[in-house]
């Protein structure tokens, strides 16, 4: 009885090997891996960069409302859970708006209370407004410039919280 020779089968199965792993190499090489996008870091940068220019026009508040409610109903788009609330000077009032999913506490040098959600108010102006939002505190220092703003953003998808104040 004669053995049979295993030798081609080897050189077969080493050239669909070796065949299939510089295939792979090629694919993997050609395909592009796309970074995932912040979007928050987006929402929060181009909110920033378009309400500087609604300010440089002198913008009144009723204005400025208007483009913060507009680029809210855009961002909800690509981030539903993107909120903020805003402390905007003009002149010698600041208007403090709440636009955040729950209610604020508000404290200035003369007094101190609670802003609820999509709620706002006028105050004279003063040099200093704190935050107070599920416990933390932000500090928004208040410029002696005419037009000042600070802004404290907010977006959570379970249990992942984003929170920028600037």
């Amino acid at each position: 009885m004669q053995k049979k020779s295993r030798k081609g089968q080897f050189y077969i199965f080493m050239a669909i090997v070796i065949f299939t792993g510089i295939v792979v190499v090629l694919l993997i090489s050609t395909i592009e891996f796309i970074e995932e996008r912040n979007i928050f870091n987006e929402l929060y940068t181009s909110y920033l960069t378009e309400s500087s220019f609604v300010i440089n026009n002198n913008s009144y508040f009723l204005q400025f409302d208007n483009f913060t409610d507009s680029f809210l109903e855009f961002s909800v788009i690509t981030e539903p859970n993107f909120r903020l609330a805003y402390v905007y000077k003009n002149k010698e009032y600041i208007k403090i708006k709440n636009l955040l999913d729950k209610t604020i506490k508000i404290t200035t040098p003369l007094t101190s209370f609670d802003l609820a959600a999509n709620e706002n108010i006028t105050i004279n102006s003063t040099n200093y407004v704190v935050l107070t939002l599920d416990s933390y505190d932000y500090n928004f220092t208040i410029s002696n410039n005419e037009l000042d703003l600070h802004v404290l953003f907010k977006s959570h998808f379970e249990n992942d919280i984003k929170i920028y104040a600037k």
